[in-house]
C-alpha cells in the first residue's frame, strides 16, 4: 500500500512539473501577444520594424529629378548691336546685280550691296538679343515688284520667332512665320527709292531662343544658291 502511495504522489509531481514547464514555455514563445512577456512583445516590435522599409518611399527624393525642369537655363543670343538706326545688312536687289549672297553676322555697311538675293543667319533670344534687322531696297524691274520670303528656324517656340516686313513708315507690310517657305510678297508700287526692312523677333517675356536663316529671293527666279560673302 505504500508502493501505491509512493507511485501515486510521484505522478502528481510529474504532472505539476510537466504544468509549470508548458507555462514556461507558452511565456516565452514570441507570437504570444501577453504584456508579460518582454521578449515576446519585442519580437512583434521588431517585425513592425519590416515597415521601415517604407522608408523606401525616400525614392521620392527622387522627385528631385524635377530639377531638371530648371536643367539648364536657355542660351542667350549675344547683342550685336544691330537696330533700325543701323541694319545688320543693307541689300539691293535688282535682276542684273551679281549672284545672292548669305552672311552670319552683321556687315553694318553703309551703302547697299547690289545682289539678286540674300541670305541672313543669326539668333535671337528674351532674355538677350530680341531683334535682328535686314534692310534692302529693289529696282522694279515691273510696277509691283515681288520677293520670295523664307523663314528657316531651330528654336524652343517656333510661335515666338517671326519676321516683320516693315516700310518706311513702319507699316507691316506681311509677317513671316517660322518654316514658312517661298512666300511670295507683293511690294505694292515700290520703286528704287523705297526702303523696305525685315525684322526678325523674339516675342513674349518668358524665357526663348531662336536660331534664323532669314532668306530673300530678289531676282533669282526660281531658287538662289546663296553663297557667303565675300567683301
Amino acid at each position: 500500500m505504500f508502493e501505491t502511495k509512493k507511485a501515486s504522489l510521484w505522478c502528481l509531481g510529474l504532472a505539476v512539473a510537466l504544468s509549470i514547464w508548458s507555462f514556461g514555455c507558452g511565456a516565452s514563445d514570441g507570437g504570444n501577444p501577453d504584456a508579460r512577456d518582454p521578449a515576446g512583445a519585442g519580437g512583434g516590435g521588431g517585425v513592425g520594424g519590416v515597415g521601415g522599409m517604407g522608408g523606401v518611399g525616400g525614392v521620392g527624393g527622387v522627385g528631385g529629378v524635377g530639377g531638371v525642369g530648371g536643367v539648364e537655363p536657355l542660351p542667350e543670343a549675344e547683342e550685336d548691336d544691330d537696330g533700325i538706326d543701323a541694319p545688320a545688312v543693307y541689300a539691293q536687289f535688282r535682276a542684273t546685280s551679281p549672284n545672292p549672297f548669305s552672311v552670319a553676322e552683321p556687315l553694318f555697311n553703309d551703302v547697299a550691296i547690289d545682289t539678286r538675293g540674300l541670305q541672313y543667319i543669326n539668333a535671337v533670344s528674351v532674355p538677350g538679343d530680341g531683334e535682328d534687322v535686314v534692310q534692302f531696297r529693289i529696282v522694279p524691274g515691273q510696277t509691283d515688284p515681288t520677293i520670295r520670303v523664307s523663314l528657316e528656324c531651330d528654336t524652343t517656340d517656333p510661335a515666338r520667332v517671326s519676321a516683320d516686313l516693315v516700310d518706311a513708315d513702319f507699316t507691316v507690310l506681311e509677317t513671316i512665320q517660322c518654316g514658312d517657305e517661298d512666300i511670295n510678297v507683293v511690294l505694292q508700287n515700290a520703286t528704287s527709292l523705297d526702303e523696305f526692312q525685315f525684322l526678325v523677333r523674339a516675342s513674349g517675356d518668358d524665357p526663348v531662343y531662336g536660331d534664323f536663316t532669314l532668306s530673300i529671293n530678289g531676282y533669282c527666279f526660281q531658287q538662289c544658291d546663296y553663297m557667303p560673302f565675300e567683301s
